[in-house]
């Protein structure tokens, strides 16, 4: 995987990026106090680690 384009900015919502294992990213995401994105986010982290096996 490459970056597709480095803009070196965040928006409000994004506190950090940086390449993790799917076990990290899950306790990351779980970090969250937004319900709704938590578990959007763990939905989608889900979905694509059932893609990749």
């Amino acid at each position: 995987m490459t970056v597709g384009r480095e803009t070196g900015e965040l928006d409000d919502e994004t506190e950090s990026v940086a390449w993790v294992t799917a076990d990290e990213a899950a306790k990351r995401i779980q970090q969250t106090p937004n319900q709704i994105g938590k578990k959007r986010d763990l939905a989608v982290l889900k979905a694509a680690m059932e893609l990749v096996g």
